[in-house]
């Protein structure tokens, strides 16, 4: 009995580790996914930016995260808007952990996970 006293919290400390790292590890994969859906719309010659945040919402929305912060810009922060073929367009996306996953979050290992994607403009 002494040997499940001591071993039982930590058999469940790490079950509970590996589940969040888990819910950590699949958000993180959703927000890149959706940043690759982003940069497909932005890479149009005929696109604008509202269409790819749209595009990230929806794709962010179809896997129930909420997104903070969707920002589209060129190299050094230029405006979407004022890009031409051959530039680059980063899509950058972030979002809290609260409310997001699936379960309490009981060792915080992040409270905003992010994920960019940069590629050149058609």
């Amino acid at each position: 009995m002494v040997e499940l006293a001591v071993c039982m919290p930590v058999l469940f400390l790490v079950v509970f580790a590996s589940i969040e790292a888990c819910n950590m590890i699949a958000m993180k994969q959703v927000i890149c996914e959706s940043a690759y859906e982003g940069a497909l719309i932005a890479l149009k010659p005929d696109s604008k930016e509202s269409d790819v945040v749209d595009r990230v919402n929806a794709t962010l929305a179809s896997r129930g995260v909420t997104p903070s912060d969707v920002r589209v810009a060129g190299a050094g922060g230029a405006a979407y808007s004022t890009l031409a073929r051959g530039d680059t367009v980063t899509v950058t996306i972030q979002a809290a952990t609260n409310g997001n996953i699936v379960g309490p979050q009981l060792f915080g290992f992040a409270q905003s996970l992010s994920s960019s994607l940069t590629a050149i403009k058609q």
